[in-house]
Order: structure tokens, then C-alpha cells, then sequence
């Protein structure tokens, strides 16, 4: 695929208006998205959003522990609000900490089980909204968006 260039090397988004357009209306979808699903769920089986993505952190990518430091990282968080989260897991069970002072946490099998349980009350919600979009085309989308965000991920300044 190739986008008209300016002399700087950058994609001229004003030589392609409609390439200008696309990209606004895919970040104000995912932005939208966004705000919808996370009013929609505030709290599902006794977890927040945040506390469930720090379960979905070490379920989806199977890591065995993270440090504070990578959590803070990966969710662009302060230090102090993902000790916060993790204390507030930890006091369920549902993660453990080895190490106080370099703050590896490590989710439990508890925390695994809640995990799993959440997605399946999450499951009847969501399924049907999904349910009539092609397989193929959510499989592209959801590599698309994957792609999107490994790209921001790595993004100099981040």
C-alpha cells in the first residue's frame, strides 16, 4: 500500500484527504468503542476494568509474573495506582506478590479461575453483538488492531 509522501518522508495526508478522513474515523471508532464497552461493563463479578485487565495481562499472554514497573508500563499507569490494583487483587487471592521490594506479581490460580469466570458472564453480552460480522472480516479486524497497537507500543517516546 502505498500513501503520497512529502519531502520529509512523512504520509502528506493533505495530497490524500480521503486517507486523512479514513484515519480519523478508524481512532474515533476505536475511541467510541472504547467509552461504550468500558460504561457498559463498569464492573463484571466483582472486578473493575482496571482489575481485570491486570488478570488479562498474565491470562492472555501466559506470563508467569511482571514487575510493578512493566504493569505501570504496559497499562500507562503510574507505579502507585497498579500497587494499588495489585493490592486490591492481592487481598482476594487473586494475585500474589514474591518480592515486596522489586514487586514481581504473579497471578494465582484463583486469579486464573475469576479470569476465566468473568469472561464467561462477560461472554452473553458481548457475543451477540458480534455474532452477524463475518469471521474473516473479525479476524482481520482484530489483527488490524493488534497491529495498531504493537505499533504504538513501540513508538519512540513511549
Amino acid at each position: 500500500m502505498h500513501h503520497p509522501v512529502s519531502a520529509e518522508g512523512d504520509i502528506d495526508l493533505q495530497a490524500d484527504p480521503a486517507l486523512k478522513q479514513l484515519t480519523l474515523d478508524l481512532f474515533t471508532e476505536i475511541a467510541i468503542l472504547e467509552h461504550l464497552i468500558r460504561n457498559r461493563e463498569q464492573e463484571v463479578n466483582d472486578l473493575t476494568g482496571a482489575q481485570f485487565g491486570i488478570l488479562n495481562y498474565f491470562c492472555r499472554l501466559d506470563h508467569p509474573e511482571a514487575r510493578i514497573s512493566l504493569l505501570a508500563w504496559s497499562f500507562q499507569e503510574t507505579e502507585s495506582r497498579i500497587r494499588e490494583l495489585v493490592d486490591s487483587l492481592r487481598a482476594h487471592q487473586l494475585v500474589a506478590v514474591s518480592d515486596e521490594a522489586d514487586g514481581c506479581v504473579r497471578v494465582t490460580p484463583a486469579g486464573r479461575a475469576k479470569h476465566d469466570e468473568t469472561i464467561m458472564l462477560m461472554a452473553p453480552e458481548f457475543l451477540p453483538i458480534v455474532q452477524d460480522i463475518p469471521r474473516e472480516d473479525l479476524e482481520v479486524t482484530v489483527r488490524t488492531l493488534m497491529d495498531l497497537r504493537r505499533t504504538l507500543d513501540n513508538l519512540p517516546d513511549r
